[in-house]
């Protein structure tokens, strides 16, 4: 190993003083040091990659006993012994064996520990001193925020519409029936439906409200279209089976959709009720 001479010589040197002045015990010193690096002491398995690969197949089969893994390594080792690129094939597989060998070390179990587990967690129960805070800091406030800034309001400026009146007016939008706060405009031109919003010097609408009563009012204007077209090919001589096939169908759905309205209205109803109860 010539190569190796130049770095060699100073380590040489270091630890023997006398080779500095003795060319022939550097020399000695310089082959022996070269028969020890190209031997293969320190080495505790032999360079032959047959007895490797049955070493891996081994543990293979022994952590997997289907023996798809041991086929699935045996088809990655010969690529792997085909690719000229790789010089220390040998090295490389037996790092990955001494890794896969090294990580089936088990792990302790809990059980093995059971004084150190964590206890339970246990549900934070309140104590009477805070729950008599917070019973007496709500008796202190006595109004809902909702009240607070319905007040505000009220002092500030014209109050909103009550929501009662809202939901009564938007359940008559879905039957395509005006309210007393919102209303349907057709237009003159193209008989379009406008949804107008009135609004007296008490009471206003708030922009959100609005919008959704906007997008619901759009339900009632369909179903006035739907409501329309079946009723007018009721009274309409010549009409096929097809159309009446389908008027008879939207009339079912159309019934489906009377009976949610009555739904919500009842609903409506038990729920003014019970606000009036509690008051």
């Amino acid at each position: 190993m010539p190569a190796s001479k130049p770095s060699l010589e100073p380590l040489i040197w270091s630890l023997v003083p006398q080779a500095r002045h003795n060319d022939s015990l550097t020399k000695d010193l310089i082959e022996h040091c070269e028969d020890i690096l190209n031997s293969h002491i320190g080495q505790s398995r032999e360079t032959d990659i047959g007895h490797l690969t049955e070493l891996v197949k081994r543990h293979l089969l022994q952590t997997h006993l289907d023996g798809v893994s041991s086929l699935q390594f045996t088809n990655l080792l010969s690529r792997l012994l085909e690719q000229p690129v790789l010089n220390r094939k040998y090295a490389s597989l037996l790092f990955l064996h001494t890794l896969a060998s090294s990580s089936q070390t088990p792990a302790l179990k809990s059980s093995f520990l059971p004084s150190l587990a964590p206890p339970p967690p246990s549900r934070a129960t309140l104590s009477p001193s805070s729950a008599e805070v917070t019973h007496s800091t709500r008796t202190s406030k006595g109004k809902s925020k909702a009240e607070l800034l319905r007040d505000y309001r009220a002092k500030t400026g014209r109050p909103h519409v009550p929501e009662e009146l809202l939901l009564r007016d938007t359940l008559y939008l879905l039957q395509g029936i005006s309210g007393k706060y919102v209303r349907f405009s057709a237009e003159d031109e193209e008989k379009k439906l406008k949804l107008i919003f009135v609004e007296d010097s008490h009471c206003i609408i708030p922009a959100p409200t609005k919008g959704l009563i906007h997008r619901l009012s759009e339900v009632g204007h369909l179903y006035t279209l739907v409501d329309g077209f079946v009723r007018d090919r009721e009274g309409k001589a010549g009409v096929g089976m097809i159309e009446q096939s389908l008027c008879h169908h939207l009339q079912s759905q159309l019934t489906e959709y009377y009976r949610l309205i009555a739904v919500l209205e009842s609903q409506m109803a038990m729920s003014l009720k019970a606000l009036d109860s509690d008051d």
